[in-house]
């Protein structure tokens, strides 16, 4: 008897840590997917708009009466999300330039897909192309709503790298950046007001 509660728990103890290691391995390969697909969407000149990772309130909330979130908390969030939603086709638009600027053409190829997990759902992102011996890279924000992962924002700058060293040594510089840009803009705004 004592054997097969041992047996039992094992095989319990199996089945949880074999779960936990197949959710691992889906988010990975979902973030992968994400970033290879919005790499070939850079490359082919696409419309971020038509991306079934693109941020979409109707996505999020299918059959929604959003008169039911007027006044409440849920209203800030909404307005959030759909912010994020119109700003996404902008910054596209501006990524796009960029890549032309830096003579990426339909000759790039995808090459890997960084990731950093900054909060319970949700995920930095960068995403790398490479080109005439170049690496090209650049970042954006995943939320992860119930089973499907969306890009919530996509970060201003593309940045050029030589190597692979370069590369990762700088791999969420770009966020980084653009946070402090952020700030520095946030804290001359709050000093305006004060003078």
């Amino acid at each position: 008897m004592f054997m097969k509660t041992i047996r039992i728990l094992f095989l319990l103890i199996a089945l949880f840590v074999n779960k936990e290691i197949l959710f691992a391995q889906e988010s990975a390969n979902t973030i992968e997917e994400i970033g290879k697909h919005l790499s070939e969407l850079l490359i082919n000149r696409g419309n971020i708009d038509e991306s079934q990772y693109a941020i979409k309130i109707e996505r999020l909330f299918p059959n929604e009466d959003f008169s039911d979130f007027e006044d409440s908390p849920a209203e800030f969030i909404l307005s959030m999300m759909y912010g994020a939603e119109l700003i996404l086709p902008k910054v596209w638009a501006g990524l796009l330039l960029q890549a032309d600027s830096l003579n990426i053409n339909e000759n790039a190829k995808y090459f890997k897909t960084y990731d950093n997990e900054t909060g319970n759902d949700t995920f930095l992102l960068t995403s790398v192309l490479t080109q005439s011996s170049k690496y090209y890279a650049f970042s954006f924000i995943v939320l992860q709503w119930e089973n499907s992962k969306y890009v919530m924002r996509i970060y201003k700058k593309m940045k050029e790298y030589n190597n692979v060293e370069e590369l990762e040594e700088n791999v969420f510089s770009i966020a980084r950046e653009e946070y402090l840009d952020e700030m520095k803009e946030m804290e001359e705004i709050e000093n305006s007001l004060f003078l």
